[in-house]
């Protein structure tokens, strides 16, 4: 994709949007779509995570609970939810 081509992309979303793109694994991959998400942030992001998820994969931090077992090794997150601007590279679904 060239930059002409994002750019095009981009104008079609609020100026003021947060973007986010894939993070982890190895190399570079040409750009493949750009869309919204809803996400919620990880609390409790390890090194090789990334800093925000879908609400669906992370579990609510209530304060006062003690998470117990499996459960407290989950990802985290505060049940704040906002969407974002997503940028995946071609190979992202792999991920």
């Amino acid at each position: 994709m060239k930059v002409s081509q994002l750019i095009q992309l981009l104008s079609s979303y609020p100026t003021d949007t947060e973007v986010l793109v894939e993070g982890y694994e190895n190399g570079y991959d040409p750009l493949h779509s750009v869309y919204m998400q809803t996400l919620a942030k990880v609390l409790n992001a390890a090194d090789y995570d990334g800093l925000f998820d879908a609400p669906e994969n992370l579990v609510l931090d209530v304060t006062g609970e003690t998470l117990t077992g499996i459960r407290r090794m989950a990802r985290r997150e505060n049940g704040e939810h906002h969407s974002y601007l997503v940028i995946t590279g071609l190979r992202g679904h792999r991920r």
